[in-house]
């Protein structure tokens, strides 16, 4: 047995050492040798696979201490022809690095390190829509059918019967059996580090004109595998997407294949950084599935950032706003699904300024259809002013305009409108409080609803000036006529509250129901403001004019002319009821078409027209005293007549000066009336006079024919009188009718 032993342990000693020598020839052999010999069989070979390449580096590999492979500058073309100007892609060095030992002890192809140098792409589409990758990837699917083919399963093959002659299937065979230890001899791939220095990619595309280059770009991936375990990425690059400048963007993210088609990017992390006020962060998490069907969903948060410094670096010019702060703060976060061609807006949580949004929703985007939106928008509050220009401030060193000087010319600038085309669907908005023009709307509820070619905002309901507000608007949009059409309702409006914010008056107090229909068209905005007019019919039932009370100035003008005193308690407004209006609005001001109203107790009708620039207005009215003065109790009474008449009067002035001399009898209307009436009565004077002549002519006319008749027939008896008198009126009529006929 110690014989045997020795035996055994010689051979084995002897074996080891055979082994031994035969790694170090290989290793002297791999060491010593020139690997340039398989840059012509390599390129031969992807060559037959439709992959042209051409290695212009040295080949060289390594055992000791890491096995692996390097390789100098490698370019890929789409041809055989390898010419310069159509390479598609080139790498300045290439180093491949291996861990031997993991694979000859642990059967696990361990990649210690990829390293990349200075690789560049170049991809373009061309305006017939092929890239020039194409033959290349024309060249993989031929490779990948091929390789489906040739292990296609031939269970189908057939066997001919031998005494029928009938061809019969061949039975599948049994599947074999997986064994227990499958998954401890399956080889695993892992690679500690890849790493890419300096990658540029050159991306055009002449159908849509997209011009897109990565510049300086590093990219480092670890604990690459596939088997489940989390991976890290880094990237930083310069990024120009044409016609904008560079921009430097950041990505960080671990990734993990959590199963067939499924990936997730966990603690995502995404810079740009354009300017020094320019930047942007966001992070999140991204799950993505591609198989069956393509899902993914994203939950984000966007770092606040600088929007108007954005939009100066894209080169937009911004107008000047009124608040200096404005567009500079927005934030937001959101949850976004993405599956079966519908965009899900989960939730999303966002600031402007200081304005907080809230808003859900769907986007639909089907295939050759504009995308179609379905979102609920919720606003605490927006103030639209401070998105404004400044209100000019009056300069008094610059001389005044004369008053009939010419309007400075409005920009008729086409509105491009295309934008309104693209999309379609409706947009839910609820405010809280919309500020425009110093004027606020509260508790909005509003739909804004886009069709190809018209767009509609439906006010559900609002508060406006204390009122209710409700309507709808049209706009019509086409390439160079757009037409707009309006229809709004307000209810219970605070009229002294709307006049005083509008900085109007502040003197009328009281509510009104209005009515405005309002139309406009043109293909510009100057145009849109400018042949914009409105129709507004107003009604109210009591409202108060605290500028004076109009009982007190009648009274008081009574009683100096009385030489009499009141001891009455005056209020300090003259009440208004039962009033109605019916008002034109253009760019050339405001036609007051019908006013009616019970001027405490005064029933005043009226028309005219006002000047909401200058404020100023002229308005002649009718006033009718007879139920005011048959309520008075305190001062004389008007004549009965006086109370029987309507009397003209005539407002005019400014709104500014308005005062209790604002409304003046209006002679000229006044002595037009009394001439009217004057020709009038003479008219029914002289009609009378001239009926009492006919009446008086008619008797004598009467009184003579009988008096000739008498006479005719005791000339010449009755017969003959009245045959006569017959032929006597025959010819005086056919006298009449030659008269007339000469005439």
């Amino acid at each position: 047995m110690p014989y045997i032993a020795g035996r055994l342990l010689k051979i084995t000693l002897a074996i080891i050492a055979f082994v031994l020598l035969c790694a170090l020839a290989l290793a002297l052999f791999l060491l010593s040798s020139n690997a340039n010999f398989l840059k012509p069989k390599l390129e031969k070979a992807l060559a037959e696979r439709g992959v042209f390449t051409e290695i212009l580096g040295d080949l060289n590999w390594s055992v000791y201490p890491v096995a692996g492979v390097k390789s100098g500058e490698i370019q890929l073309f789409p041809s055989a022809a390898r010419v310069d100007t159509e390479k598609l892609a080139s790498i300045d060095s290439f180093n491949l690095q291996l861990d031997l030992l993991a694979l000859i002890r642990e059967r696990e192809l361990r990649i210690n390190a990829v390293f990349v140098q200075h690789p560049k792409v170049d991809f373009h589409i061309g305006e017939n829509g092929e890239s020039n990758w194409q033959p290349v990837l024309d060249a993989f699917a031929r490779d990948s059918d091929t390789n489906t083919d040739t292990n296609t399963d031939t269970d189908t093959d057939t066997d001919t019967d031998t005494e029928g002659g009938e061809p019969a299937k061949r039975a599948p065979a049994e599947p074999e059996k997986a064994s227990d230890n499958s998954n401890a001899s399956d080889t695993q791939i892992a690679i500690e580090r890849i790493k890419i220095s300096d990658f540029e990619l050159s991306y055009t595309n002449a159908v849509n004109n997209s011009n897109i280059k990565l510049r300086q770009t590093d990219v480092q991936l670890d604990a690459v595998n596939l088997n489940g375990q989390p991976m890290q990425i880094a990237l930083n690059s310069e990024l120009t997407f044409a016609p904008y400048p560079p921009i430097r963007i950041g990505f960080e993210s671990t990734i993990t294949q959590t199963g067939a088609g499924a990936i997730t990017f966990a603690s995502t992390r995404l810079s740009a950084v354009a300017t020094e006020e320019a930047d942007a962060r966001i992070n999140g998490n991204i799950a993505v599935v591609t198989s069956p069907a393509l899902k993914a969903e994203a939950t984000i948060q966007l770092d606040e950032l600088n929007p108007a410094a954005w939009l100066k670096w894209m080169e937009v010019a911004l107008p000047e706003m009124s608040n200096s702060s404005a567009l500079t703060k927005f934030a937001a976060n959101a949850n976004i699904q993405y599956r079966g061609d519908q965009l899900e807006v989960a939730v999303l949580s966002a600031t402007l300024d200081k304005t907080k949004l809230d808003a859900k929703g769907t986007v639909s985007l089907q295939p050759e259809l504009p995308p179609k939106l379905q979102l609920t928008l919720a606003v605490d509050q927006l103030n639209l002013d401070h998105y404004l220009p400044p209100v000019p401030q009056p300069d008094e060193s610059t001389p005044t305009p004369p008053v009939n000087a010419a309007p400075e010319s409005a920009d008729h600038s086409p509105l491009n409108l295309d934008a309104l085309n693209s999309i379609s669907g409706v947009i839910n908005l609820r405010a809280q409080k919309v500020t425009f023009l110093e004027q606020n709307l509260t508790n909005l509820d509003s739909d804004l609803t886009l069709k190809p070619g018209v767009t509609t905002v439906t006010v559900n309901k609002g508060s406006l000036y204390e009122g209710t507000l409700s309507g709808t608007a049209k706009l019509k949009h086409a390439n160079t006529n757009n037409q707009l059409t309006s229809e709004f309702s307000m209810s219970g409006l605070d009229v002294g509250l709307a006049l005083s914010s509008l900085g109007l008056y502040d003197q009328l107090k009281g509510t009104m129901n209005i009515q405005i229909n309002g139309e406009t068209q043109g293909g510009s905005a100057a145009a849109l403001t400018e042949g914009f007019s409105a129709h507004l019919t107003a009604q109210s039932e009591l409202m108060k004019f605290e500028a004076v009370n109009l009982e007190q100035v009648y009274c008081d003008a009574i009683s100096k002319l009385d030489n009499s005193r009141t001891d009455k308690t005056w209020e300090p407004y003259t009440s208004i009821s039962a009033l109605t209006a019916n008002i034109d609005y253009t760019s050339a001001g405001i036609t007051i078409n019908s006013l009616a109203a019970r001027v405490q107790g005064i029933q005043t009708d009226a028309m005219g027209t006002f000047n909401p620039t200058t404020k100023n207005f002229v308005i002649p009215a009718n006033l009718a005293f007879a139920d005011f003065t048959a309520a008075q109790k305190s001062c004389p009474l008007l004549n009965a007549k006086w109370r029987s008449q309507r009397i003209p009067v005539i407002c005019e002035g400014s709104l500014d000066t308005i005062g209790k001399d604002v409304c003046k009898l209006d002679f000229k209307r006044l002595s037009d009336k009394w001439e009217d009436k004057f020709k009038t009565e003479t008219k029914k004077a002289s009609d009378k006079v001239e009926e009492r002549y006919k009446e008086s002519r008619e008797d004598a006319k009467d009184k003579v024919d009988e008096r000739a008749k008498d006479l005719l027939e005791n000339l010449v008896g009755e017969e003959k009188s009245k045959e006569l008198g017959d032929k006597l009126e025959d010819g005086f009529k056919n006298l009449l009718k030659r008269k007339k006929s000469e005439k």
